[in-house]
């Protein structure tokens, strides 16, 4: 046995490919599991029928085999023997109830005959047979059991922990098999307690296993053989609804609905945790699964097998239906489409057939006789199913023809949908005007109509009548969300192919505009400060029918409303919305042409249009964004840092509005960036003049309110994460200002804001990953200068977003990023800035020894040219020293770090990004820099806020950690320049250096690649301690990887008024 191993061994070495059969998926190798494990069984079976097991111990003998083959060392081996051992196993148990089977009338004859002869000594012939025959079979049961008992003790006890999960999974589901086929044997704890502990396994393919032999053994035994083992484990099996991977959990909710269906569900169980992934909308499966098994709670649910239901009945189903969507809608919080996923999940449930039935419950919504009545919550989630319905149901009129043949058929007579909340939404939309929530959802019904329908015009007087009814309201309501869901709908209905319904959708939509335009330049003229100018929301496309004198109407608007404020938010925003799109369709013309790489002869029209048009925003904005000072900000306001100190107080009156009148003027401004980028610079003229530099002043104004935003800590959390989206924004359309990217970055340690960080990076890695390296330096950069601590935790955090491993393309970036770390770290004075070679520990572990070794000696290279006094830092650089030499460098989080005194101007890593504007503040992009503070203190609104002038283009949103402290002269900025240009030019010659050892580094790379590939070759062949190892690395990744974020539902305590456990 021993030499047939090692053959096979090497048989395995020789092998060019490192899968072994019974695993691979290549063409060869299709069929070959199935035929294997039908080999064994036809092994087994022939030497039943040829009666070779009955008179030799062949089979005992291959077992023997099997087992000492199923503890080899070899992955290949073991897993491969275990199989066949299993196959030979489930042929015997066959064999076994076979005989059980045959056994059990002659079982019965022989009781029966003995009873007869109880009181005669002499033995008839027929009992002599049966007591023959009996033996016989006793003997063959015998031999059968003792041969599984060889295979479960020698095979399945030692297999079940094996480190593969391939051969885990084969023994839970051949121990599985064992009991289903032959409960009377197997069905006792001491089988079925390896289930049970394989519950918790690792690995989901395990643990999905475990719950399918399971479900098998559930249907097919007796609930009173299994009530114990039920009872020991229903809380396990309710956790794993719960599982990180979608499989698990789908079988575990089979498994509770089976448990249900016996009746072992105790009281005391908790089943919200099934109930509640009926709202799970990655799996279709898993929420369809939890539907069915809500319905089993539920009496409302499966009254009736009949086809069809009263209407009473459905009323019920609708009530509990919405009680249930009311219940966890609220107990989890905000849900992305819950009621969608709710309708996916009941759709096609013969349980709950009033789930399409679309006119019952607009009745329900329309009645005034149910008993007890909908509440304003339940008839809110009522409007939101009815749309949710229809949508499936338009969905299903465009799917294939399967998925329409699964939908119940509708009678012939039944009108349409479209047509029936034509006639009745008009009346819903007065049963809820004073509710505007309401009306919003019900707006959304009419994108969900089927407005193509031929029959839709044989009821023009109602489509008339809902247009008008329309219009009407689009004339009375002024609420954003209102306007912008009646604006789609008109959008729904003008998109149709239906020639008579567009163009009654045309004409209303003319009437509308033209009657908006005329009321709001009524009002402006008027001056009435009090009218909220609901017209102003451009949600329509009003270029047709805004003239030259109404853009300047609005415009003089703005800075009328802006100069005697009264609190009258939402009619600016509007204006400054219509201001805006305006500026962005005049930019068409010319992003068309740059699409088809064609200049017109009019170009110069085009381009000086969108000129004075963005000229004209730039003026808006300026008036809005200094409403919270005491003296407005112009273009010709000299010395605008003195004026911004002159602020009105936080008690003023409409000040929040104010606020929220200049976040519109920031995003507006971040916009107009977006659209005009820097990229224009590098057209030919006069396409190039398109770039946008905003004006000082603007950037002055935008930097106090981002200070202020910042700065307010979590009163207005939704307010922070727009600001920070429209700057991010900004800076990926404009890549060359990478301080304005890396404030962004450094919000990653913030947690209100870490995720549009995170987003940030990932996105901008996509884009550049060198670009990447060089914002986060930057961002370490200005964090280490305000508060070094802060710096630490920023450097883990940034290290991390890079990955585990470290594209090829990228290590020469990387290292160089290394270098320039080493180069900040050295500065003079040495003791200010020695401490942020604490913020590079976390970059270490990614290179290799090669690359490690060549950061050493430029570290050394470094500190050999230092002129400082190094006494007081020695400490500190010979730690360092010793984490670049030492075999595994990690990040000391107890390593102390001097705190810098002043401030110095970050350096571009790349020589195409230097500061080239650094002393011409008009070449300018969004500069702010946010005051410091302590790292302890908390944020305020209020406080004396740094003021400067930009410095050059690439200045930076900060954000400062210590209060009161002053900016730097131009003297010593001037200074900090010289010494700027001096490192780069080091950094110059230093990279010279490195581009000449990347080649030898190639090589050394191509090297390791080789011996990369022998070693992943003698992978094959690895014993039990190094697999071990192995997998438990890899599970903990995993666990990493599915880690939960979302909070766990409460547990419910209020039942529903129709919800009721059955019994019996």
């Amino acid at each position: 046995m021993g030499t047939l191993v090692d053959a096979i061994v090497v048989d395995l070495e020789a092998s060019k490919d490192l899968n072994y059969p019974i695993v691979s998926k290549t063409k060869v190798y299709r069929y070959f599991k199935s035929s294997f494990a039908e080999f064994w069984e036809q092994f087994v079976v022939e030497c039943w029928d040829s009666e070779t097991f009955q008179s030799t111990d062949v089979v005992e003998n291959c077992i023997d085999w099997l087992t000492t083959l199923s503890s080899a060392e070899v992955r290949a081996v073991r897993h491969t023997s275990t199989m066949a051992a299993y196959e030979i196993g489930k042929a015997l148990v066959d064999r076994a109830r076979l005989v059980r089977d045959q056994m059990a009338p002659i079982a019965r004859q022989y009781t029966a005959e003995a009873k007869k002869l109880k009181d005669t000594p002499k033995k008839t012939p027929k009992f002599k047979k049966l007591h023959e025959t009996k033996n016989k079979y006793d003997t063959q049961r015998k031999k059968i059991m003792a041969a599984i008992d060889m295979l479960f003790k020698g095979v399945v006890v030692h297999r079940y922990r094996d480190i593969m999960p391939e051969v885990r999974a084969a023994s839970v589901a051949a121990l599985g098999a064992w009991i289903q086929r032959m409960p009377d044997v197997f069905l006792e704890d001491n089988y079925l307690k390896y289930l049970g502990w394989m519950l918790n396994d690792k690995h989901a393919k395990v643990r999905v296993a475990v719950l399918e032999a399971l479900q098998g053994i559930y249907e097919s035994a007796k609930p009173s053989k299994i009530e114990a083992f039920n009872a020991r484990f229903l809380r396990r099996y309710l956790e794993m609804c719960d599982d990180v991977d979608d499989d698990v959990v789908l079988r575990a909710i089979h498994l509770v609905a089976k448990i249900d269906r016996l009746d072992m569900l105790g009281d005391e169980c908790d089943l919200t945790v099934v109930e509640r992934l009926v709202f799970y909308d990655q799996d279709d499966r898993i929420s369809k699964a939890a539907a069915e098994f809500a319905c089993l709670q539920y009496d409302a649910f499966g009254v009736s097998r009949q086809k069809e239901l009263s209407e009473a009945q459905l009323t019920t189903q609708a009530i509990a239906l919405i009680e249930f969507a009311e219940e966890y809608m609220e107990s989890l919080g905000e849900i992305e489409r819950p009621m969608e996923t709710l309708v996916s999940a009941f759709w096609d449930l013969e349980d709950c057939q009033v789930i399409q039935n679309w006119r019952l419950l607009a009745k329900l919504l329309g009645s005034d006789s149910q008993d007890p009545a909908l509440t304003s919550e339940q008839q809110t989630i009522l409007i939101q199913l009815i749309a949710a319905v229809l949508k499936r149901l338009s969905e299903d009129e465009s799917a294939p023809k399967a998925r329409k043949a699964s939908s119940r058929k509708k009678t012939s007579d039944e009108e349409p949908a479209s047509i029936y909340f034509c006639r009745e939404l008009p009346h819903f939309m007065m049963r809820f005007q004073a509710d505007s929530e309401k009306v919003c959802l019900l707006l959304q019904w009419l994108s969900l109509l089927n407005w193509n329908a031929s029959n839709i015009n044989q009821h023009h007087e109602h489509v008339e009548m809902l247009l008008q009814r329309l219009k009407q309201v689009y004339i009375t309501y002024s609420e954003e969300p209102f306007l912008d869901a009646l604006s789609s709908a008109f959008h729904y209905m003008a998109e149709s192919s239906n020639t008579t319904l567009k163009r009654d959708v045309d004409v209303v939509l003319f009437a509308i505009a033209q009657e908006g335009v005329d009321q709001c330049a009524t009002l402006i003229r008027q001056r009435n400060l009090d009218d909220d100018g609901h017209f102003l929301g451009g949600y329509l496309d009003l270029r047709e029918y805004l003239k030259a004198t109404d853009r300047t109407l609005l415009l003089e608007f703005i800075a009328d409303r802006s100069t005697h404020f009264t609190g009258d938010a939402l009619a600016i925003k509007y204006a400054l919305n219509i201001v805006l799109k305006d500026l962005l369709w005049a930019t068409t013309p010319v992003f068309d042409m740059l699409e088809k790489s064609e200049v017109h002869d009019d170009v110069d029209t085009h381009i000086q249009k969108v000129l004075r048009r963005r000229h004209a925003v730039e003026d808006a904005l300026l008036q809005l964004l200094s409403m919270h000072l005491k003296q407005p900000v112009t273009r010709d306001t000299p010395n605008v840092h003195d004026v911004l100190d002159d602020e009105l107080d936080e008690d003023a009156p409409h000040w929040a509005e104010i606020q929220a009148v200049q976040l519109e003027a920031f995003k507006a401004l971040c916009d107009v960036r977006c659209l005009c980028v820097e990229k224009f610079d590098a057209l030919a003229p006069p396409l190039d003049i398109v770039a946008y530099k905003p004006h000082p002043n603007l950037l002055a104004l935008s930097q106090s309110f981002y200070e202020r935003t910042l700065e307010s800590g979590d009163e207005d959390e939704n307010a922070q994460r727009d600001v920070v989206v429209a700057l991010a924004s900004a800076s990926i359309w404009n890549p060359q200002n990478k301080r304005q990217a890396a404030s962004v970055l450094r919000l990653v340690t913030y947690a209100g804001l870490r995720p549009i960080a995170k987003a940030f990076g990932k996105l901008l890695s996509s884009l550049s990953p060198v670009k990447l390296l060089e914002v986060q330096m930057v961002a370490l950069r200005h964090t280490f200068e305000d508060s070094p601590q802060t710096a630490i935790d920023l450097a883990k955090a940034l290290s991390q977003s890079l990955g585990v491993k470290l594209p090829v393309s990228l290590r020469g970036s990387y290292l160089k990023f290394l270098f320039e770390g080493l180069r900040v770290s050295l500065l003079s004075p040495l003791d200010e800035h020695v401490g942020f070679l604490q913020l590079l520990k976390p970059y270490l572990y990614r290179l290799e020894k090669a690359a490690m070794k060549e950061l050493q000696e430029h570290f050394d290279a470094l500190r050999g040219r230092l002129v400082d006094d190094t006494t007081d830092v020695d400490g500190i650089l010979d730690e360092f020293y010793t984490v670049l030499t030492g075999a595994a460098p990690k990040p000391s989080e107890s390593s102390s770090v001097p705190t810098p005194k002043k401030r110095r101007r970050a350096t571009s890593l790349s020589d195409d990004d230097d500061d080239a504007g650094a002393t011409n503040p008009a070449v300018s992009n969004i500069t702010i820099r946010k005051r410091r503070r302590g790292p302890e203190a908390q944020p305020t609104r209020r406080s004396s806020r740094i003021r400067s002038a930009p410095d050059s283009d690439d200045e930076v949103f900060d954000l400062k950690e210590t209060p009161n402290v002053k900016m730097s002269s131009e003297a010593s900025v001037d200074e900090d320049n010289a010494k700027d240009d001096e490192e780069a030019t080091m950094v110059d010659e230093e990279e010279t250096k490195d581009d000449e050892e990347e080649t030898k580094d190639d090589e050394e790379e191509t090297k390791d690649d080789e011996e990369e590939a022998k070693d992943n070759e003698d992978e094959v062949i690895n014993d039990d301690e190094e697999e071990t190892k192995d997998d438990e690395e890899e599970t903990n990744d995993v666990d990493e990887d599915v880690a939960q974020v979302e909070d766990e539902a409460p547990t419910m305590v209020a039942s529903f008024r129709t919800k009721r456990r059955k019994t019996g």
